[in-house]
């Protein structure tokens, strides 16, 4: 019995995980609902996307910033692209527009602009721009996804 319960929640990950792929292959966005089998998965929080942010900005080669973070108030073009990144991935994941520039110390209007100049250049192919995303959802996926620690959970839109 539980052997079989193992083999129906590792169908459902597989098929889950490829419907979210071709979801974002397609449009561009992750779908903003994702279920989890598990009932101990916990929310994937905006200060998880902090820190994977975080780590990749020291490890890119193309920040001229020493100790530059994703709160580092800043016109460089890699860094506003990381921050605009990090805003459409926690909208995608059902975050709130205030919550988010709450957490990051931006205004809604720039999380919104965000999300917008995103979604724009994505569907321009632009190169830096899906670079920045995919190392940020390697990243995310390696500290999340193996361990089964933290699993995003967007039943409901988290406004407050």
């Amino acid at each position: 019995m539980v052997e079989t319960d193992k083999n129906i929640e590792a169908e459902a990950d597989q098929f889950i995980q490829e419907f979210s792929d071709r979801f974002y292959g397609k449009f561009g966005t992750y779908p903003r609902v994702t279920y989890s089998l598990t009932r101990d998965s916990k929310r994937l929080g905006l200060k998880d996307l902090e820190d994977v942010a975080n780590h990749c900005i020291h490890t890119d080669l193309e920040v001229d910033i020493t100790k530059a973070t994703i709160k580092t108030r800043t016109r460089q073009r890699v860094l506003v692209i990381y921050r605009q990144c990090i805003f459409k991935m926690a909208r995608d994941m059902g975050y709130g527009l205030a919550k988010i520039g709450g957490h990051f110390g931006y205004d809604h209007a720039t999380v919104l602009y965000a999300n917008r100049n995103i979604t724009d250049l994505i569907s321009s192919k632009d190169k830096q721009v899906l670079r920045v995303l995919t190392k940020l959802q390697d990243e995310l996926e390696k500290r999340h996804r193996n361990d089964g620690d933290v699993q995003p959970d967007n039943q409901r839109r988290l406004d407050s």
